[in-house]
């Protein structure tokens, strides 16, 4: 095979490689916000503005679990507590919330709904 030839097979796989993606991340796109908003990108700038926007929506929410976690410090350590819903901490905190019949104050006062 020629140099160019090689050249031109290896420019090919990646067009094809490329066309991949840009579906591949056309599908993840859909998937987040819906089929419709396909329609209103049009260019590859735009696709990858959207995965943009789904990583920043991701980081958002992780700043909301950190700062959650952060409320209940290790009582030795003082560093915050890593910790879910299901595990021990979390269903303790969940069984702590219904004994005390906390909950919105619309909800618990009725006067105030």
């Amino acid at each position: 095979m020629s140099v160019i030839a090689q050249v031109v097979a290896e420019r090919d796989a990646l067009k094809t490689r490329l066309n991949d993606l840009r579906q591949e991340l056309r599908r993840i796109v859909a998937e987040a916000y819906g089929e419709h908003i396909l329609e209103d990108l049009d260019s590859d700038e735009e696709v990858l503005g959207a995965i943009g926007n789904l990583c920043a929506m991701i980081e958002a929410r992780d700043k909301v679990i950190a700062s959650y976690r952060e409320m209940f410090p290790c009582v030795v350590c003082g560093k915050p507590m890593n910790w879910e819903p299901n595990d021990n901490l979390g269903q303790a905190l969940k069984a702590f919330v219904k004994e005390k019949r906390w909950g919105h104050s619309s909800c618990v006062n009725p006067q105030k709904r």
